[in-house]
């Protein structure tokens, strides 16, 4: 099972070899990534410490999706968030 720098740095790869893209995208991506790392680093029980977990995150059904974001200020954190969340979905996690 990956660990979850492990997930980050391959995300970070990934991105890093991308091109055509404002690389603004990307690093938001890795910046919220980052975040959620350190959530569940911080947060959860260490047999929950897991890029599964992280996913998870992602992955709350759409009225908890909803909830979840309205803290949220604007339209370009919620694009990251659903465009991290493709990626890792995308790649396995």
């Amino acid at each position: 099972m990956k660990t979850l720098d492990t997930m980050v740095n391959e995300l970070e790869t990934t991105i890093g070899a991308e091109t055509g893209r404002d690389p603004f995208w990307g690093q938001a991506e890795i910046k919220l990534l980052r975040a959620l790392v350190s959530y569940v680093k911080e947060a959860r029980p260490a047999e929950k410490q897991n890029p599964d977990e992280v996913l998870k995150i992602l992955l709350v059904n759409e009225g908890n999706l909803n909830n979840l974001l309205a803290d949220i200020p604007n339209d370009i954190a919620r694009a990251v968030f659903a465009s991290l969340r493709t990626r890792l979905i995308r790649q396995g996690r």
